[in-house]
């Protein structure tokens, strides 16, 4: 049975490294919960809802898991990573590859703004990706058939295309980092 028919189960054996989990302790028996930033697109909404509700009691809390997050991009809708993207990242980590590194969160950090323009009289869809520095990026989608255009799988397409030339952007960046 795969994962997203099964629904809440424990998947994780949590345990506190300040020891306040042990029997007989203040967290002894508290049920926890797992977020994966990197695989799971609803991580990040999900923590940030969190930083918001506790901000009143646990402020540098709040503040910590934000700058972890880096700032909600409002002009960006919720894009998940692909399946084959997912799966590589989750092979990287099982194969314990820790070392610097470019991962899809990195790419949809960059990204401030997102425009999106269809040619009149065409199926040209293309988008133009804002990044942090003012740096644009475009990506494009075309369907042979007039018939078949949809507005929002042209949109997703282009979106697509343009976000995949964000990798050797910000390889480049990481690679003079390492190098200096």
């Amino acid at each position: 049975m795969g994962d997203k028919s099964r629904g809440l189960y424990g998947k994780f054996h949590i345990e506190r490294t300040d020891g306040k989990s042990a029997p007989g302790e203040k967290h002894n028996g508290c049920d926890y919960f797992v977020l994966d930033l990197t695989c799971d697109p609803h991580a990040a909404p999900a923590l940030r809802a969190y930083a918001d509700s506790c901000e009143a009691d646990y402020p540098q809390l709040a503040a910590d898991l934000r700058a972890k997050l880096g700032p909600p991009n409002p002009a960006r809708k919720e894009i998940p990573m692909s399946k084959d993207e997912a799966a590589i990242e989750a092979e990287i980590k099982e194969k314990g590859l820790t070392a610097k590194r470019i991962t899809p969160d990195m790419l949809d950090a960059e990204i401030v703004a997102e425009d999106y323009h269809v040619f009149p009289g065409s199926c040209l869809t293309v988008c133009c990706l804002t990044l942090k520095n003012g740096f644009t990026v475009t990506g494009e989608s075309a369907c042979a058939s007039p018939e078949n255009f949809n507005a929002e799988i042209g949109q997703k397409i282009a979106r697509s295309n343009a976000r995949e030339k964000l990798w050797p952007l910000l390889g480049f960046r990481l690679r003079d980092q390492l190098a200096a």
